[in-house]
């Protein structure tokens, strides 16, 4: 059922290449991009654009570059397949079953012919969205669209039989939501509905408009909890209150910016510490099971090979970051993969069984009648209690010794 009472197809996604997801990703990036075109965030008014307008990164401007890395055109292009390979076995290399949700709009370059190509290069299990993303990438024939057209669209691409979408969005929002961007977010619900498929929502970084997001979802038939709000460990982790009054209202978030903690111009990133500082008290006010991380890689600057973190930044360090702090492995595996998973739409791998240890028969109480026993025979729940030894007859021995009554 949706928010309306209305009832929603189960959706189960598929990857780029048509399969169906497992169970046991033990790390789930839940919003990167492998190709991706950002120059509808280029910063022309920035002087480091006069200087950086017509360059090439490469290690002799990367300092300059970052400095505010949407002055530089070239930055916000990712095009190049065999350095996606390159990055992607990174990946492969940090995480031995890594799941990547690639959530690259339709105006913003998506290309699922290409991402099946590097996840069978990589063997990294990939899936897509798709979607229009922020006003500013819309070409103007986009702007006459219905919402009815839009969520066709999205459709097409989630049910294509070769190179599937396996989610909607990122659908992107500004400050305020445009007309363009409600028209959008009103033809995701309607995807949604007649598929299931959950919605992921960007926002503007450092004005997210969270709340306005959720009303026309809402309003339109999604449940909360088939919506993630991304990017939101950007303001997030100053504003914790902001979070909560988001997930109260039964939302995923995204921390997906982990790694970053660059200039842009006049705003910059927090750093990684203020964002597991954040995470962390998140889950102690009991809304761990709500939280998903990736990188967002969307730049030149955030590859490996350029000097960023890459997409094996939190394979490599959260989950070691999170046992420090005193979190236990089924919740270190939630936020690496589980919570992604169920969102998703992908059952987790179920947790081990307890293992059983039998009750013990009753010929080997009478052989050694100091052992008691509780718990219902339940592991490690066996305790001596030291009794007056007695003599044991030959027949005793016997039966411990073969097992048998």
């Amino acid at each position: 059922m949706n928010a309306t009472g209305e009832p929603v197809p189960t959706w189960t996604p598929r990857t780029v290449r048509g399969t169906t997801p497992a169970s046991s990703y033990d790390t789930v990036l839940a919003h990167e991009h492998v190709f991706i075109d950002l120059r509808c965030w280029l910063d022309s008014d920035d002087p480091l654009h006069d200087v950086l307008g017509d360059q090439r990164v490469h290690a002799g401007n990367l300092e300059l570059v970052r400095q505010n890395p949407f002055a530089c055109p070239d930055n916000l292009v990712l095009d190049d397949m065999e350095l996606a390979v390159r990055e992607l076995t990174r990946l492969a290399e940090a995480s031995p079953r890594p799941l990547l949700v690639d959530l690259t709009p339709d105006t913003t370059g998506r290309d699922p012919r290409r991402l099946a190509e590097v996840s069978a290069r990589t063997g990294v299990d990939i899936i897509a969205g798709c979607g229009p993303y922020i006003d500013g990438s819309w070409p103007d024939s986009l702007r006459r669209a219905t919402p009815e057209q839009l969520a066709d669209a999205m459709v097409a691409a989630l049910t294509d039989p070769d190179h599937p979408a396996g989610v909607i969005g990122e659908i992107g929002t500004g400050s305020p939501v445009t007309e363009c961007e409600t028209t959008a977010l009103i033809a995701a619900a309607q995807a949604h509905r007649r598929t299931g498929a959950p919605v992921f929502v960007h926002l503007h970084p450092w004005h997210p408009e969270g709340a306005a997001s959720l009303d026309i979802l809402e309003r339109h038939g999604v449940d909360p909890a088939r919506i993630s709000l991304c990017h939101l460990d950007v303001r997030g982790p100053a504003d914790i209150p902001l979070l909560t009054s988001l997930l109260d209202r039964g939302c995923h978030i995204a921390f997906d910016i982990w790694g970053d903690e660059h200039q842009y111009g006049r705003v910059r990133m927090p750093k990684d510490t203020e964002r597991l500082r954040a995470l962390l008290r998140l889950i102690e006010l009991g809304y761990g099971d709500r939280l998903t991380h990736s990188h967002d890689v969307c730049t030149r600057t955030q590859l490996a090979e350029f000097g960023g973190v890459g997409y094996d930044h939190l394979p490599r360090n959260l989950p070691g970051w999170l046992r420090d702090a005193g979190l236990d492995p089924e919740t270190v595996h939630q936020q690496l993969a589980g919570n992604a998973l169920r969102f998703l739409g992908i059952s987790p791998r179920p947790a081990a069984p307890e293992p059983v240890t039998p009750p013990l028969p009753d010929w080997f109480r009478r052989a050694v009648p100091g052992l008691a026993e509780t718990g219902s025979g339940r592991p490690s729940k066996y305790r001596i209690k030291f009794a007056p030894p007695r003599r044991l007859h030959s027949r005793d021995l016997r039966r411990t010794a073969y097992g048998h009554a």
